[in-house]
């Protein structure tokens, strides 16, 4: 019980741009390791 809330604190306390720059790096090392 206080482990979902921690996990759900953490989900709602990161930023939205913060997570499209994550997904963005990401994809950006997927591409260079297939090229």
């Amino acid at each position: 019980r206080f482990g979902a809330k921690v996990v759900q604190g953490t989900q709602t306390g990161v930023p939205q741009s913060y997570l499209y720059v994550f997904g963005a790096g990401l994809l950006f090392v997927v591409l260079i390791l297939l090229i």
